[in-house]
């Protein structure tokens, strides 16, 4: 559910966003020839490796992604040449736009 509603507010704020149910079709989706700025992951997620490894995997790959993580706990802090941004959960919607807006204002010009 929480997905579902970033998604949509992300696409509100005029992104265009592509889900992924786990990381495994995250990397499906930046392995593919589609532009992606921005990769928004929860720590805790199904699948083969969690969202820190994930953004982890993602920023190895595609050094220009920009790597967003959110969670209700953090074991640890995600180490800052990993993550460009984190969100404690339940974190306010118009935050992460934002702060996603000024992510990819660089990317955008």
């Amino acid at each position: 559910m929480v997905r579902l509603m970033i998604a949509d507010d992300l696409r509100d704020a005029g992104f265009v966003v592509i889900e992924a149910a786990n990381a495994d079709e995250a990397l499906t989706v930046l392995r593919s020839s589609t532009a992606v700025d921005v990769l928004l992951t929860d720590i805790r997620m199904p699948g083969s490796m969690d969202g820190l490894a994930l953004a982890a995997a993602a920023r190895e790959g595609w050094p220009h992604l920009k790597v967003v993580v959110a969670s209700g706990f953090f074991p640890e802090r995600p180490r800052p040449e990993i993550v460009d941004a984190t969100f404690t959960k339940p974190y306010e919607t118009r935050r992460v736009v934002r702060r996603i807006k000024e992510l990819t204002s660089d990317t955008r010009r």
